[in-house]
């Protein structure tokens, strides 16, 4: 999935493989352990020798991780342009007769091209374009779990003339707690033997018909009282630096985890109904990482098909295993486009 989806963002653009100077793969469900899966699809794809590639573990908050490291290597001057793919097949690790997440999984990967533009002075201001949108495309293609449902596929476009004058900073908050490793876990697969002394949770340790150790396990209570009590105290905490308020935000997009848990973040937070969209896992299920640029297309394309008339001032976020969060404040330039989830086969 995620060389077709780099695949189709690439010719949609008629980027040059050669200008491409980073792949950052984020997934918790690599073709292999080694090598990174990066590097498999940059022989896939036909990048350049002088394109650095790796692999991000992680998962429902992969997109956020990968874009800041992204914005990074911009911002940094280290890549000009870098090819973020997202994504999961977390369907593979869940047993079909596990009622609790079997019937919510999907598998969906998504592929973003950012790009850097020149620093640039405005007004006697030295300022970073890197800091806010460079020019980006973002190509998503969604896979439904076990579920009988069709394979879907989510176009995210996005084309910028750079506006110096309508520079406008990112701001990324990025957190976890190792503590809690075992709340949302697969106990068994990789190099280490799980035992009960590092894995403590005796819940864990029951398995049945429906569930072993090499099978995903959510501890969801613990992860709904994380999800409702402690990450807003994180969106505070962002706003706060942002100097933003968040009536002048937008929409907030955030990991599509299950309907209850936005309602009650939404309630929490005192967030207007209508910029919060939470239909994505009633469609597709949980996508993890690929769950925010999903909800993204579905609710912006109406409007956007043909690109944004004015800008937009949205919120990522995206929280869960490991415990590992992040929020984003970015901005959609005006001529942003996206198309709304279609089919894929």
């Amino acid at each position: 999935m995620g060389f077709v989806a780099a695949t189709k963002l690439l010719e949609s653009l008629s980027i040059s493989r050669d200008s491409i100077d980073a792949l950052i793969f984020v997934t918790q469900s690599p073709d292999y352990f080694c090598p990174a899966s990066a590097c498999y699809l940059h022989g896939q794809l036909g990048l350049s020798q002088t394109c650095l590639s790796f692999d991000i573990n992680q998962a429902c908050a992969g997109y956020l991780y990968g874009l800041y490291v992204a914005h990074s290597l911009c911002d940094s001057g280290a890549a000009n342009r870098v090819l973020l793919i997202v994504g999961d097949t977390l369907s593979k690790f869940v047993n079909p007769l596990d009622s609790n997440l079997a019937p919510m999984m999907g598998d969906g990967v998504s592929a973003t091209l950012l790009e850097r533009s020149d620093l640039t002075y405005n007004n006697g201001v030295y300022s970073s374009p890197t800091q806010s949108h460079k020019e980006n495309s973002k190509t998503c293609f969604i896979a439904d779990s076990k579920n009988i449902k069709p394979k879907n596929l989510i176009k995210w476009k996005i084309h910028k003339n750079f506006d110096a004058a309508q520079t406008t900073k990112a701001y990324f908050e990025l957190g976890s707690d190792g503590s809690k490793f075992y709340q949302l876990i697969i106990p068994e697969g990789a190099c280490r033997v799980p035992t009960q002394e590092i894995i403590t949770d005796p819940k864990i340790w029951q398995t049945n018909e429906t569930r072993g150790l090499k099978d995903l396990y959510m501890d969801g209570a613990e992860i709904f009282s994380f999800a409702v009590s402690t990450y807003p105290k994180t969106f505070q905490s962002l706003l706060d630096y942002a100097q933003c308020d968040k009536d002048t935000i937008d929409y907030f997009f955030f990991h599509q985890a299950n309907k209850y848990i936005v309602d009650n973040i939404m309630r929490s937070l005192g967030l207007q109904k209508e910029k919060v969209p939470n239909t994505t896992t009633n469609r597709y299920g949980n996508l993890s990482g690929c769950s925010i640029p999903a909800t993204i297309c579905d609710t912006l394309a109406p409007f956007a098909d043909n690109g944004l008339d004015s800008a937009l001032r949205v919120h990522l976020a995206g929280f869960r295993a490991g415990l590992a969060w992040g929020n984003a404040l970015v901005t959609l330039d005006r001529g942003f486009r996206c198309q709304k989830v279609g089919i894929y086969e």
